[in-house]
């Protein structure tokens, strides 16, 4: 429901993603993926592969603290293998 929100938004809103991971995954699916590890690539999928020609959308790998009406505070991740 998510992507399609982003999706469904992304013609008329500027939208960033905020998640510290770098993909979105079908949480409801995911106990069927540790049993059945063949399937976690129909459960996981590449953020970047989401947002694709969206150009409005962008994601920004970390956890929101605060929130307000049109903005938010946001703790960053690095990118692995820096500092």
């Amino acid at each position: 429901a998510g992507i399609a929100v982003i999706k469904g938004l992304a013609s008329e809103f500027r939208i960033a993603i905020v998640e510290p991971k770098d993909y979105y995954e079908y949480t409801p699916g995911i106990l069927r993926g540790f049993v059945k590890p063949a399937l976690l690539p129909d459960l996981q999928v590449e953020l970047a592969n989401v947002i694709q020609g969206l150009d409005s959308v962008t994601h920004v790998r970390g956890t929101v603290l605060s929130f307000r009406s049109h903005s938010a505070d946001v703790k960053l991740i690095a990118e692995s293998g820096s500092g």
